[in-house]
């Protein structure tokens, strides 16, 4: 009779068990939440704020660092690259469970110029240049501007031809051309596209690097790319403008069968071989080709290429210690100095203070007093009590702000007594 009883108890005892864990698994899933960003986030931004809430966890782990919860709540700011972005965020509970949640990001890259021209409109070849440059196959400028319809230069074709084609970049042991010094930037992309017999010099000497390249040389260049075979002489052209006897024409028309050429106008088609090919005309061509439309499709695509390698950097606030007035006492005399101190850490990530300042309205000063860092890293500020600050305790907040835009507070006290 015992032997059924005791099979009871444990067989009650597991399904207790057994409950208690789904209720604690349920409750821990539904404890950490995300607010933002939400999961296939497709963004322009640099950066992005991640807030949450993990209620009961002890601690919160976003790639790697650990962030601050406050309240059972969190905020940190993903430091975004161009393409995929991957953002792992885990809590961790009493007991050692833990609960994690995934968020993808694509950060595109878009210029100004781009996304308002013409009458504040988006330019033709948007798409192609906004997914070609997150595919770092192209490049704009600093100040954010592509210059679409500018020349291109022979230096830039090539390296944007060497990026689309995925060629090896040799490091030079001597000068590519003489206007292609090895130490140059782009040597090892001229110099690959040059051994793969893509492009040629202006002649044996000098490459041409800032020199504009008319459309039939880069029709050229792109076809020998893509092993597209020149057309014989005897072909019909397909362009009123371009004869079949011309240089390179063959290519042109190897490049119009296969899809990559239209011309520039269709009645008649014209292609305007001799005229010095755009930016964007560029960045329109290389788009088409077969290999860089796999990689546009990719780039794109949520359901791959989110490996631990495209973990992006994570921002935190500042952390504020040790905050201080010395001394901690004076008088309201107009002639006792008080030092405000305070340590600010780097964020837990990759930015650094940019700045730290004092509330002293307290003490009928500014609100924004700065604080300097002094040889130790301890931001102080020192300030002068006037007779007109009423005695009493003073609550001096300090606060920090890092480059990415997080800020921090603490506060110092100082106690103001009547001048004897």
């Amino acid at each position: 009779m015992t032997k059924p009883v005791a099979l009871k108890s444990l067989f009650t005892a597991i399904l207790l068990f057994s409950v208690f864990l789904i209720s604690f698994t349920a409750n821990s899933e539904t404890a950490l939440k995300i607010i933002s960003p939400q999961d296939r986030t497709i963004t322009e931004a640099d950066r992005l704020n991640i807030q949450g809430d993990a209620a009961g966890a002890r601690i919160l782990n976003i790639n790697g660092t650990i962030v601050d919860l406050v309240g059972g709540k969190f905020k940190a700011l993903a430091v975004l690259n161009p393409g995929k972005n991957l953002i792992k965020i885990t809590a961790e509970y009493p007991g050692g469970k833990s609960v994690s949640r995934t968020i993808r990001i694509i950060k595109q890259v878009i210029y100004d110029d781009v996304k308002i021209l013409y009458s504040k409109k988006e330019h033709w070849a948007k798409t192609q240049i906004v997914s070609l440059s997150t595919l770092k196959v192209i490049e704009g400028y600093p100040d954010n501007t592509f210059k679409p319809g500018d020349l291109i230069s022979k230096g830039e074709l090539a390296t944007w031809l060497a990026r689309a084609k995925g060629l090896a970049l040799p490091k030079p042991r001597s000068d590519v051309f003489f206007d292609v010094p090895k130490e140059h930037w782009r040597a090892p992309y001229i110099k690959s596209v040059v051994d793969a017999g893509y492009m040629i010099g202006e002649t044996n000497e000098n490459f041409g690097i800032n020199s504009t390249i008319k459309r039939t040389e880069a029709a050229r260049a792109i076809a020998k790319a893509y092993n597209l075979t020149a057309l014989p002489k005897n072909s019909k052209s397909p362009f009123s403008d371009v004869s079949a006897a011309t240089d390179d024409a063959g290519y042109i028309f190897a490049l119009f069968n296969k899809g990559f050429v239209n011309g520039v106008s269709r009645n008649p088609r014209t292609f305007e071989p001799s005229r010095d090919i755009k930016r964007d005309e560029v960045a329109i061509l290389i788009s088409r080709l077969d290999n860089v439309k796999k990689l546009r499709a990719a780039i794109y695509d949520f359901n791959q290429g989110y490996t631990s390698a495209r973990l992006c950097k994570i921002s935190t606030r500042p952390v504020l210690k040790n905050a201080k007035a010395t001394p901690a006492e004076v008088p309201a005399d107009g002639r006792t100095p008080v030092t405000f101190s305070v340590t600010a850490a780097k964020a837990q990530g990759v930015s650094e203070i940019s700045q730290v300042w004092a509330d002293i309205t307290p003490l009928n000063g500014p609100d924004n007093a700065a604080m300097k860092k002094n040889e130790k890293g301890i931001f102080e500020l020192t300030v002068v009590v006037t007779s007109e600050v009423a005695p009493g305790q003073k609550k001096i907040v300090i606060k920090a702000l890092n480059r990415s835009g997080l800020e921090s507070q603490t506060a110092a006290k100082l106690n103001v007594v009547k001048i004897k």
